[in-house]
């Protein structure tokens, strides 16, 4: 059975602010990281991650990036797309951009779509 998940447990799992919470979060991702625990990550869960990780715990984009790349790579976890996450992790870590901009910006490099910013005139 799949389990969706919010930011919170990754939060838990790769801050470790609470210790009992983060011991409870590092046996779930155990599962989650060998396939025998199987999560769905709602794109909403990942980009609120990654703005808490920013603004309340004020990790660097590029630790960002490289943290969650590694979580998403592993093989319980089920997204819409592995690939836009990714791709947005690297436009995120690399820019000014917001993760919700990243992740529209990934998403219409992917499917070719133009990207619009602002209002059209």
């Amino acid at each position: 059975m799949k389990t969706i998940i919010d930011s919170n447990i990754i939060i838990r799992y790769l801050v470790a602010d609470n210790k009992i919470l983060h011991e409870k979060a590092k046996t779930f991702f155990a599962g989650v990281r060998n396939g025998t625990r199987k999560i769905f990550l709602e794109q909403i869960v990942f980009a609120e991650a990654v703005n808490l990780l920013s603004s309340r715990y004020n990790v660097p984009r590029e630790k960002i990036n490289e943290t969650l790349s590694y979580l998403i790579k592993y093989r319980g976890i089920n997204c819409d797309d592995k690939a836009i996450f990714l791709n947005a992790l690297e436009i995120y870590s690399s820019s000014e951009f917001s993760i919700s901009d990243a992740l529209l910006l990934a998403k219409a490099n992917i499917l070719r779509l133009y990207m619009c910013f602002g209002v059209l005139t």
